[in-house]
């Protein structure tokens, strides 16, 4: 149990920090791009309405939705052990055969710690991925604001170039 309750937490903790992560960078690259220009606005409408910026923000409020209740449950688990461990009298539990990979070791390493740390840097690929998704989006949208602006500051420089 105590180890459903250490899985679960791990992820709760992605889950987390992928919807912290998705959240800020949208709306930091949201406000980024709605400042770009005279054309900010819509270009920033463009690139929230993108497919993958909702894709990925769609799922990011989703797994913190789903995070939430997994966080009690990873809560309960974790609470169940600690109390019955320190309840007075407790008899230490039985060894038992499916529980010996747990403790496994290769060339002096833990299993375990093999599992979390391919786990967690797949995860950390897949924020990795996120991350440049939206980035490349962003500097589409951004070039495409810039391409849309040049010619109304050419028209401004133009104008002023005469006036004086």
């Amino acid at each position: 149990t105590q180890f459903i309750g250490f899985l679960l937490m791990n992820v709760v903790l992605f889950c987390n920090i992928f919807a912290a992560y998705t959240s800020v960078a949208q709306t930091y690259l949201t406000y980024r791009l709605m400042t770009a220009g005279p054309t900010g606005f819509e270009i920033a409408s463009s690139f929230y309405l993108n497919p993958n910026i909702a894709f990925w923000r769609h799922a990011a409020v989703k797994q913190m939705l789903v995070s939430l209740p997994l966080f009690l449950l990873a809560s309960a688990f974790r609470i169940f052990v600690r109390i019955d461990k320190e309840m007075p009298g407790a008899t230490p539990p039985p060894s038992t055969m499916n529980a010996r990979w747990l403790s496994a070791r290769i060339s002096g390493v833990s299993l375990l710690a093999i599992i979390m740390f391919c786990t967690w840097t797949l995860m950390a690929m897949l924020l990795y991925y996120v991350n440049c998704k939206h980035l490349s989006t962003f500097k589409e949208r951004y070039t495409m604001a810039k391409d849309m602006e040049r010619p109304l500051l050419t028209q401004v420089k133009m104008l002023s170039e005469r006036s004086q």
